[in-house]
């Protein structure tokens, strides 16, 4: 684990995976987050040993996640999430920046949606449109 005032960055268990605390944070990066079927299907990815989430705790309580899984020699962010209260504090950069540190040498890769390309850019990534993958949604995908 490494730390920064305040806060303290951690693998995520898979027990802990299945905790409230955990399901609030990462319905936040997810389409109808408040849905449980689509909570507990982001959930399952992270029964994979393969995958994991990484969490980002302040004061001891859980403010941010990122969830990855091995894409070939890349790691694909599958999911990225800080709490509302805490968001532009520097935290999703700084977990960016944990995530780099831990994968020295692969690439780091993510597909979201238009609202999250700019924070991405901000981080160093390159984006391109992947065109309208869904009706009426653009996605993007971003590497860094």
């Amino acid at each position: 684990m490494q730390s920064k005032p305040g806060l303290l960055f951690g693998k995520i268990s898979s027990a802990e995976a299945h905790t409230p605390e955990v399901g609030e944070v990462l319905s936040l990066c997810i389409y109808n987050g408040n849905d449980p079927a689509r909570r507990a299907a982001a959930l399952a990815i992270y029964d994979d040993p393969n995958n994991w989430l990484l969490g980002v705790k302040l004061d001891g309580r859980l403010v941010a996640l990122a969830g990855l899984r091995p894409m070939g020699s890349d790691i694909e962010i599958r999911h990225l999430a800080v709490l509302p209260g805490q968001r532009s504090l520097g935290i999703g950069r700084r977990l960016v920046e944990v995530l780099r540190a831990q994968s020295p040498g692969r690439k780091l890769r993510a597909e979201t949606d238009k609202d999250a390309v700019g924070f991405y850019e901000k981080c160093g990534f390159t984006c391109r449109s992947l065109g309208e993958k869904y009706p009426g949604t653009e996605r993007f995908e971003c590497t860094g």
